[in-house]
């Protein structure tokens, strides 16, 4: 004779995969499909024997066949059937996953304590390495300057010797320039412009001087109404030390402001440079009236550029353009440059036990101005610039190479 079966189904919905006695029903979550699988365990009285046990794959969820829901029994089976899970094993069985767990856990969560800080959470640079970038990065070449400022703090000297004044005139200047980073927008300097005699090319002027004091101020405007992609302006005087020759400074003091543009062009590694300036020549403090031979003479200066520099070697090409106004005319004047720099990488320079970052410029130019006529020739030019930690931190044998 049949007899009806007595089934015990149960659900366990979550994420964790039990290893349950073989006498308790089993739901192992399917991941990937959101599937779950029902276990049926039960005897089945039939002719033959008792029937063995089966699984049963359920449909996608929800399924609404369940007998028992997260222990809660539904189950329309007599009072006299057993509870479908005792209390003692499942304890037993959750305790042993979770000191199997609790390891994993404290690493996933201690994971991001040591993990390297984002770029919103990593600390500020150090004074020393916004004082390594001003030294690295390169801010002039020939007549032109680029825009920007040292950072707050930053103290860089700069020195740069003229060497083209050995081919034009009986002296060589040697400018010496000391900038400040007032904030990470204003910039102080200052410098002085003493010369020499001319070993290769006597003459009037060949003799030693004071030349010239400087005195000025940037700010880092940032960019300009979608014309440039960085803008600096400021403001600069220069006065006379002494007798200078008059090629190098006459005897009015000078006032000139400026604006530095850039603007990066659509061509990788170049950058279109405009420098404006107005040069007003006016009567210095406490040295009385200049001679009437040495007329007033204004100057505004036009010089557009393009630097080409993928890496330590680059290339540029500059125009300038000048009108002097003077008290009674008014002239132009012409400059045109085509040349290569060579920003000498600081590992190479430590090499040669050189301190500081050291620039090097050749360049053939063409000048012609009105009334005075042409000159051709080449120009090379070098620059030192340090700071003031590496001076004086400086000691023999501290400039080493740097693998």
């Amino acid at each position: 004779m049949n007899k009806v079966a007595e089934i015990n189904l149960s659900y366990f919905p979550g994420n964790s995969i039990s290893s349950f006695p073989p006498d308790m029903m089993r739901a192992i979550p399917a991941v990937a499909t959101g599937r779950c699988i029902l276990a049926a365990t039960g005897k089945f009285p039939f002719k033959g024997g008792t029937m063995p046990r089966r699984r049963v794959q359920s449909p996608p969820a929800p399924i609404s066949m369940l007998l028992s829901v997260n222990g809660v029994s539904l189950r329309p089976s007599a009072p006299k059937a057993p509870p479908f899970i005792p209390m003692t094993l499942a304890f037993r069985s959750f305790s042993r996953r979770l000191l199997l767990a609790a390891p994993v856990a404290f690493a996933v969560w201690a994971a991001p304590l040591g993990a390297a800080p984002d770029a919103e959470s990593a600390p500020p640079p150090s004074v020393l390495t916004s004082m390594r970038e001003d030294l690295l990065r390169m801010n002039e070449f020939f007549d032109t300057t680029l825009p920007g400022t040292l950072k707050k703090y930053n103290v860089v000297m700069e020195y740069t010797p003229k060497f083209v004044d050995l081919r034009d005139h009986e002296y060589v200047r040697f400018p010496v320039e000391l900038r400040y980073g007032v904030s990470d927008r204003w910039e102080l300097y200052g410098g002085w412009t003493p010369f020499t005699p001319n070993p290769f090319n006597p003459g009037r002027d060949y003799r030693w001087g004071t030349g010239f004091a400087l005195l000025g101020v940037r700010h880092d405007v940032g960019k300009f109404f979608g014309l440039y992609d960085h803008v600096t302006v400021g403001l600069e005087t220069r006065a006379p030390l002494g007798q200078p020759p008059l090629f190098l400074i006459d005897r009015y003091s000078h006032i000139r402001p400026f604006v530095l543009a850039a603007r990066q062009l659509p061509w990788p590694h170049t950058t279109f440079l405009t420098n404006y300036s107005y040069d007003r020549a006016v009567d210095t403090p406490g040295r009385g009236t200049p001679p009437v031979e040495l007329p007033r003479v204004h100057l505004a200066e036009v010089a557009p550029s393009v630097l080409y520099k993928p890496g330590e070697f680059g290339g540029f090409a500059e125009y300038t353009y000048r009108f002097f106004q003077g008290e009674d005319a008014h002239h132009l004047g012409f400059e045109y440059k085509v040349g290569a720099v060579w920003d000498v990488p600081l590992v190479r320079s430590q090499a040669w036990r050189l301190p500081g970052k050291w620039q090097a410029e050749l360049a053939y130019k063409i000048a012609d101005e009105q009334g005075v006529g042409e000159s051709r020739g080449i120009a090379f030019s070098v620059r030192w610039r340090t700071t003031l930690h590496e001076m004086l931190n400086y000691h023999p044998g501290a400039f080493v190479p740097t693998k």
